[in-house]
């Protein structure tokens, strides 16, 4: 459970005796038809039943309203809350999907620049070190990074880095690159990376 949510469930804690009963009612009313619907939209059970009490804490400050409502009205306000909640589910996958994607494009940096008669990828695979290349790659200067980025995962050609960092000509752009990549393998082979 994320820290917003710690501050709900405590004011769920402090909800007087009606309010508690009122919560549990929606619960098991709308428990079984919220779960059947989420487990539609998502295929691990364990999610839905964390999107169910997300669902639930996000009602607590709609309690008051909801009492007065009738049941029409309460399961429109349950299911508004649900399609909520659901959206927030993909956007936070969405976005954990965007990070592992950038981990293994600085995973393809290494294999594509750092040296690519290695052994590299099968390092990087039999060792799930992608963290650990991460933090090695922090280490180059931010020019460093950009270069190797560009050229081994971005595949731009020499030219377009160029242009983009706005030297006179190609020659020293490869020359630059070949330095990154150097410096890149210096400190993979002082941290011992390629050994263990």
């Amino acid at each position: 459970m994320d820290d917003c949510n710690f501050s709900k469930l405590n004011s769920a804690k402090k909800l007087s005796r009606k309010y508690r009963k009122l919560l549990d009612t929606i619960y098991k009313d709308y428990y079984g038809v919220v779960l059947k619907c989420l487990e539609t939209k998502i295929s691990n059970h364990a999610d839905a039943e964390d999107l169910i009490q997300d669902i639930l804490l996000a009602l607590i400050p709609k309690l008051p309203e909801l009492e007065n409502m009738d049941r029409k009205s309460r399961s429109i306000c349950v299911f508004m809350t649900m399609r909520y909640k659901l959206l927030d589910y993909y956007r936070e996958q969405y976005a954990e999907k965007q990070r592992q994607y950038q981990m293994e494009d600085k995973e393809d940096c290494i294999v594509n620049i750092l040296d690519e008669n290695s052994d590299t990828l099968d390092i990087c695979i039999r060792r799930n070190s992608v963290l650990e290349v991460r933090e090695l790659m922090e280490k180059l200067s931010k020019r460093d990074q950009y270069l190797l980025y560009s050229y081994g995962v971005a595949e731009m050609d020499l030219e377009e880095i160029r242009s983009d960092l706005g030297y006179d000509n190609v020659g020293s752009v490869r020359m630059f690159v070949s330095r990154a990549r150097k410096r890149a393998q210096k400190i993979f082979k002082e941290a011992r990376f390629y050994e263990r």
